[in-house]
This record gives C-alpha cells, structure tokens and sequence, in this order.
C-alpha cells in the first residue's frame, strides 16, 4: 500500500492519517509478532505497538512515499524493539550496579547481565550482518520475514522463481546462524 496524495481523497494530512488507520487495523497481528522478537509479555507487546504508532505519527511529515508505508512502519517498529531492549538492559545493569553497593545481593531470579551483554553482541553481530547482505537477500528476506509474505507470495513480489526465493532465504540463515 503506497501512500500517494494524489490518488485518495483531497490530499492532505487527513489522508495519511485515514490510510494508517486501515493499516493499523490490518497489519496489527503481524505487527504484534514481529515486536515479539524484543518483548515476550504480552502487556508490554501492547505498549510497544502504541509506541510504534505514536512515532509513526510523530514522522508521518517524514514520509516520503519513497516506500510501502507498511514497510516503513515496521522500520520503525524495528527502531522501537531495538530502543526498548537496549533500555531494558540498561535499566537491568543499573540494578545489579546499585545491589552491588550494599553488599552481595540475593541473585536467584535475577537476570545474568553477562548473559544480557552476549546477547546484545549477538544482535549486533546478526544487525552488521544483515546490513552486509547482498541486495538481492535483503530485498528477499524483507519481503518474506518484515512484510509476512510467503514464499510464493514473495516470488511474485520480486518477480522471481520460488526456487530463489527458498534458496535465499537459506542463505540468509546460514549467514546468521553462527552468530
């Protein structure tokens, strides 16, 4: 769905603001699965998805239409996962810092920050990967991970036999995999 002024309604502000809606209302499932990847409870997910929709409203001026506005929705719900566990973890490593000054802290439950700190390598890692990837991955894995297309669906997005796009996405998997 590209946002074009020209073809709905009169063009304004107001437009943009009615197409997310009905974006909203239809991409809200895949939305909430994708920001799954950053948070596991659910009560949070929720807030994660108003938080994507108070940017997007925030930079609606922004848009270009240069791309799907589904798609640049969730490059910006993929900025707020990542702003929130990096929060997360810092909120984590602060609490460990300040039971560390009264002496040692009753750990049992607590979360490992070691464990926390080699999974933001990890992320890093997989990110500077996924950013060395040649484009015709990244338009490949986009299609079918970010915008929850099949791999038929995907072959006929990006005009391409359903061979390549299986054949792709393994190679993607196997560039991440040992991160």
């Amino acid at each position: 769905m590209e946002v074009n002024r020209a073809e709905e309604g009169d063009g304004t502000f107001s437009d943009l603001h009615a197409q997310l809606a009905t974006l909203a209302l239809r991409t809200d499932g895949k939305l909430r699965s994708f920001l799954r990847r950053f948070e596991r409870d659910p009560q949070l997910v929720d807030d994660l998805v108003q938080d994507v929709y108070v940017e997007v409203l925030k930079s609606l001026r922004n848009f270009g239409g240069r791309s799907c506005l589904e798609s640049w929705i969730f490059g910006v719900a993929q900025n707020v996962g990542r702003q929130h566990v990096a929060k997360a973890v810092a909120h984590r490593a602060r609490f460990v810092d300040m039971d560390m000054e009264d002496g040692p802290a009753d750990t049992r439950g607590a979360p490992d920050v070691l464990h926390i700190v080699a999974l933001q390598q990890r992320l890093r890692l997989v990110d500077q990967k996924m950013r060395a990837m040649p484009e015709a991955l990244s338009s490949t894995f986009e299609a079918y991970i970010e915008e929850g297309l099949t791999y038929e669906q995907a072959a006929k997005s990006l005009s391409i036999p359903i061979g390549t796009v299986r054949s792709r996405i393994f190679r993607v998997r196997e560039l991440v995999q040992d991160c």
